[in-house]
């Protein structure tokens, strides 16, 4: 007998208080909340898993220092924690404790309650902004723009040998051998993301490509000779088609001058390039399968599954044989994830989501942050979770204002 939607959820709250929630539990949990309907049998179903877990029950004369840094070193893998101790935690009692392990699953779940009429009166906003959607500016070979965010579903182009097809928020080039013999001329097209858009393209060989926030990709239509070469500027994970015959080499480009800043060569595998200009390294993170990365001086090193190649100007390679993958591809999986970081790690990616400048005002803070939030949120529901630290925002217009 199957368990009820309401059976299903407290089961996984209490995995998830307890410690014991596996990624894809956490996955299950987060999909249930969403289409959870009601909220009060919500609430009531949140509030009997924490009461019922006695190792975290929460009194007045508990050493909250003291209690906050054994969850810090040893529930490490609790999606929400904070670094430092905060004050807001003396005066909540056991809301406080409640958020600190249910953390930004039961932080969105409040949100959602209200999010409809009203903004968050802890972040001063003057116009709140939406999240970062699907879409992408596709340049053809001729120079003509297709904005993908106001195209049709459909067929796109239709030239000689080969048409492009859309689908919500993919494209897909495909050969058509009834419009014509495939020309030999090599023709390139680019893919580019402006900054508060996403978008996935399926390569003529079958190679899968997500584009994050502000990222390009430049490839042929149709692949001939005996390599398959593409040129990335930003954020890329390629989903590659293997093919013994012909490796698949990337080449990864500076977005302002279009140097090069390394190589990527693969024969079919799953993998990440981080490569942002604002970034100070390049990060290359293998998920399945084997790959070459080089930097321009030809220094280079095979990466195996759960490897990250590390690639930053005027110094050597290295590699990270355990980097957080689940930090490297929430992005692709449709939300933040902030693992110890610092306050302009965390609003580099905000801006490039959110499409804002951001600001700092007095001393920056040294905080350091961990947590999920949903990439959906719109910018003064994240900035709100982010304040349950020491540090304010304000939103004014496109710019986000920091202060102490």
């Amino acid at each position: 007998m199957s368990q009820s939607i309401d059976d299903r959820t407290g089961h996984l709250i209490k995995q998830y208080i307890t410690n014991k929630c596996t990624y894809e539990e956490y996955q299950e949990l987060l999909a249930l909340l969403k289409i959870q309907t009601d909220d009060t049998q919500l609430e009531g179903l949140l509030m009997e898993e924490l009461l019922n877990s006695q190792s975290h029950a929460a009194e007045s004369e508990v050493d909250w220092e003291t209690m906050l840094q054994t969850i810090t070193q040893q529930h490490e893998s609790i999606p929400i924690r904070r670094v430092r101790s905060f004050i807001w935690i003396k005066r909540f009692a056991i809301a406080a404790v409640f958020i600190l392990l249910v953390g930004i699953i039961v932080w969105w779940w409040l949100q959602k309650q209200d999010s409809g009429n009203k903004q968050n009166e802890n972040v001063p906003v003057i116009a709140d902004i939406s999240p970062g959607r699907s879409g992408a500016i596709l340049t053809l070979q001729n120079g003509r723009h297709v904005v993908l965010d106001s195209a049709h579903n459909g067929t796109l182009v239709a030239i000689q040998g080969l048409h492009i097809d859309k689908h919500d928020s993919s494209i897909a080039y495909a050969p058509a051998p009834k419009l014509g013999e495939v020309s030999n001329e090599m023709s390139y097209n680019t893919l580019s993301t402006p900054r508060g858009r996403q978008f996935q393209l399926v390569l003529a060989d079958g190679t899968k490509v997500w584009l994050n926030a502000a990222s390009s990709i430049r490839y042929p239509t149709l692949f001939s000779g005996k390599e398959r070469v593409v040129d990335i500027t930003g954020e890329v994970y390629f989903e590659v088609a293997k093919n013994t015959a012909r490796p698949f080499i990337v080449n990864i480009l500076s977005e302002g001058e279009g140097s090069q800043k390394g190589r990527v060569e693969v024969l079919g595998t799953h993998f990440n390039i981080n490569a942002y200009d604002d970034e100070k390294q390049v990060r290359t993170t293998l998920l399945e399968g084997k790959v070459k990365a080089s930097i321009v001086n030809g220094e280079f090193a095979v990466l195996h599954p759960g490897d990250q190649a590390v690639m930053d100007a005027g110094t050597p390679l290295t590699i990270n044989h355990a980097p957080d993958v689940e930090s490297v591809m929430a992005w692709k999986n449709g939300y933040f994830h902030f693992k110890r970081a610092d306050i302009k790690t965390v609003m580099r990616q905000i801006a490039r989501w959110y499409d804002v400048e951001i600001q700092y005002e007095g001393a920056i803070t040294t905080d350091q942050f961990g947590g999920y939030i949903p990439r959906d949120a719109t910018l003064s529901q994240v900035l709100h979770a982010l304040e349950q630290s020491l540090v304010h925002f304000s939103i004014q217009g496109k710019k986000v204002i920091v202060t102490p």
